[in-house]
């Protein structure tokens, strides 16, 4: 392993010198969970790189689709990135059924969007053989388990891009097998955060934001962070009771294909989502950070949405499910300590009207002091990471830790 990736990056060396590029490929499944568009127009500036996208569909989706709803999503999925002037290559046959290999696109450097659904082929085992392979995580980790965040697949990584310090002692700590890839540099998802960390914003909305992982026979998963089924109906009648507020419900985008699993009628999928577009914006897009920025508070279960909505600055009345198996590590626990904790109805409704309705945002200062000490968006990891890539390639190059001094910054004793 040692020996191949010392021969690719003398390789990509080599091309440089002679006014050649690095040809980067970002590995993506799904536009909800695109979430490295920072690095990817850095990279576009940079005349030593080529990013390109290739599009692919995970191996699980393709069981729970027809062919009309397969192709009908991947070619959404194709327009959504080039109206957006990316440049993109096909990574599924859909006349064949079937994925390409990434090799297929000469990839000098391939980043996984995530470490599921990937066919055998495009492995990072696989593709160890002729690329250098990385991981950005599409979602930030905060959750204690630390097998879905760094698993096998990561450790078979030429890199794997954690948030601080903090988080990469823990992988560290709570892992028997050898970590030597890990590299901290900030989470590309927060970069929104940190490039307008000067722009004023508004408090306009109230989002509510349901996991996909129902406790339910019909549903496997690692988690089952949903409160869906406890809430679901008693978030979206406060809601109608309430048309003083500009609510927005931002489902996860497999919560719908989990209804179907459990047999709910499709026809009161419809209602209940339709209920929601009468009395205020249904957000399926993954473009949502200006949308958290001017909201007011947000009411949710879904973990990825924890440190990107911290970094707001705004409320978070975080729903706890009684059946997930999942807690917050001790890295991220005085951030999950500055939400409001909501474990039963009674929470729900005393923490609603006092934050919400009534704007007692009583735990605004604690946040305040978290987030200083946390400094999440005091860092442009999309930067951090283009540096480590140029040290490796680009002769004389200088070193991420030179660039942004906060990336490396411990959580005080106190926290």
């Amino acid at each position: 392993m040692a020996f191949l990736e010392k021969f690719f990056t003398n390789r990509i060396k080599q091309r440089i010198k002679k006014n050649g590029k690095c040809r980067v490929a970002f590995y993506v499944f799904e536009i909800a969970k695109w979430k490295t568009e920072s690095l990817y127009r850095l990279l576009e500036t940079n005349p030593k790189f080529e990013p390109f996208i290739v599009l692919g569909i995970p191996a699980g989706r393709r069981k729970l689709l027809s062919k009309k709803e397969l192709k009908e999503r991947f070619y959404k999925q194709m327009k959504y990135f080039r109206d957006r002037g990316l440049k993109i290559f096909l990574g599924y046959s859909l006349r064949w059924d079937k994925p390409y290999p990434l090799k297929k696109f000469k990839p000098d450097i391939v980043f996984y969007q995530q470490h599921v659904g990937i066919c055998h082929m495009n492995r990072p085992k696989k593709v160890n053989h002729y690329a250098l392979t990385a991981y950005i995580p599409y979602n930030v980790p905060n959750y204690g388990n630390t097998q879905y965040d760094y698993n096998l697949f990561c450790t078979r990584l030429y890199r794997f891009y954690t948030l601080n310090e903090d988080l990469k002692e823990y992988y560290i700590k709570t892992h028997d097998t050898p970590i030597k890839n890990i590299v901290v540099t900030g989470h590309t998802a927060l970069d929104y955060f940190y490039l307008n960390k000067d722009k004023k914003t508004e408090n306009k909305y109230v989002i509510y934001a349901p996991h996909f992982s129902i406790m339910h026979p019909a549903v496997e998963n690692l988690f089952y962070y949903s409160t869906f089924q406890l809430y679901g109906d008693i978030i979206l009648d406060f809601a109608q009771k309430h048309p003083e507020i500009s609510w927005v419900f931002k489902p996860h985008p497999n919560l719908i294909e989990t209804l179907k699993k459990m047999n709910v009628p499709k026809e009161c999928i419809d209602t209940y989502y339709n209920e929601w577009k009468k009395i205020g914006m249904v957000c399926t897009s993954s473009e949502y950070q200006e949308l958290f920025a001017n909201s007011k508070a947000m009411i949710t279960d879904c973990g990825s949405f924890l440190t990107e909505y911290f970094c707001t600055g705004k409320p978070l009345l975080h729903l706890i499910s009684p059946f997930s198996v999942n807690w917050e590590c001790d890295a991220m626990k005085p951030m999950f300590d500055s939400f409001y904790k909501i474990h039963n109805k009674q929470d729900l409704f005393t923490e609603i009207n006092r934050v919400i309705i009534n704007g007692d945002d009583y735990k605004q200062q604690e946040r305040i002091c978290v987030s200083k000490n946390l400094a999440f968006t005091e860092q442009y990891a999309a930067k951090n990471i283009m540096n480590d890539l140029n040290d490796l390639f680009i002769p004389g190059s200088q070193n991420a830790t030179e660039i942004i001094i906060h990336v490396n910054t411990k959580l005080s004793e106190e926290g």
